[in-house]
């Protein structure tokens, strides 16, 4: 049920829609949304991504002069709204309607895919404190990541992902398998250094990543200021490539093929031909860099009352 309010409780929502995420779903639903924060109260602008980047200008610029702050997109749209928010050193709310392809970041949340009801959970959910990431300044919301897996997020054109969503994810997956490049890499951190050749690595807060890898959700904690590590070896032998099938098939990480340990900071020295995903989004790669994570800082939006 909605509860409607008189016009003298109005707040403002700016709504950051990429209407073209996913199977643009979200678009044919974009006036039952409306409708939704329109009864809970809200005086609802609504302004939509046109290029990579516009989401964190559009945060940047307009989100100090709202309440709350809706993103409806992939996990790539919500990225932007939390560094448009870090640029703006603004202190907001943020409700999350996935629309993207994976969305991975909402699955680790039990954020419902359908955009109605996640509207409506926004309009009677909570605010949490989770954790986000900086990737040389930069934030992302759940993942830096690098090597196989990750390529197929940004490289799998958008009518693919509009057509067969998560499928494309993993079949992309799957070709790189046949053709896995390795990439050498020092990672440190208070507790560990590790120095190697590496198929995959991730830096993450979730328990989804591609839609392909999954931690078990005792493992990840969104509020502990810590991010998960995992590095995945080179893979030489088919025994190898088997093994790690059964350590990604059961969730158990850091044996023979895979490193698994958390972190709150890393510093990383790696090739700079190496590119990075962050979010789901192509970052290019650098000599020197830094992971940290940065305990707390997003107020979601969820509900967890459902």
């Amino acid at each position: 049920m909605i509860i409607k309010y008189s016009g003298m409780d109005k707040k403002k929502v700016l709504i950051i829609m990429n209407p073209y995420a996913g199977r643009k779903q979200a678009n044919r639903h974009l006036a039952g949304i409306l409708e939704i924060f329109c009864e809970a109260g809200y005086i609802n602008t609504v302004m939509m991504t046109g290029y990579a980047g516009h989401g964190v200008e559009l945060t940047r610029d307009y989100a100090p002069l709202h309440d709350m702050v809706v993103a409806i997109g992939g996990d790539g749209t919500l990225r932007e709204v939390v560094n448009g928010l870090s640029q703006a050193k603004a202190d907001i709310p943020v409700g999350y309607i996935p629309a993207g392809s994976t969305n991975d970041f909402s699955r680790s949340l039990l954020i419902s895919s359908d955009p109605i009801m996640a509207a409506r959970d926004i309009v009677a959910g909570d605010q949490i404190q989770i954790d986000v990431g900086s990737f040389n300044g930069s934030r992302f919301a759940y993942v830096a990541s690098f090597g196989a897996f990750t390529q197929s997020s940004y490289e799998t054109p958008q009518a693919v992902k509009n057509a067969f969503g998560h499928s494309a994810y993993v079949a992309s997956a799957m070709k790189e398998i046949g053709n896995i490049k390795t990439y050498h890499l020092k990672v440190e951190s208070d507790e560990t250094t590790l120095e190697g050749d590496y198929i995959f690595g991730a830096f993450s807060n979730a328990t989804s990543l591609g839609g392909v890898l999954k931690l078990k959700s005792d493992a990840v904690d969104l509020s502990d200021g810590k991010f998960e590590v995992m590095l995945v070896k080179q893979v030489k032998t088919l025994s190898q490539l088997a093994n790690l099938a059964s350590d990604v098939a059961n969730m158990d990480y850091g044996g023979s093929i895979t490193e698994f340990f958390s972190a709150e900071k890393v510093k990383i020295t790696a090739s700079p031909d190496m590119n990075w995903s962050l979010d789901g989004e192509y970052c290019e790669g650098c000599e020197n860099i830094t992971i940290e994570n940065i305990p707390r800082m997003l107020k979601l939006i969820v509900n967890n009352n459902r």
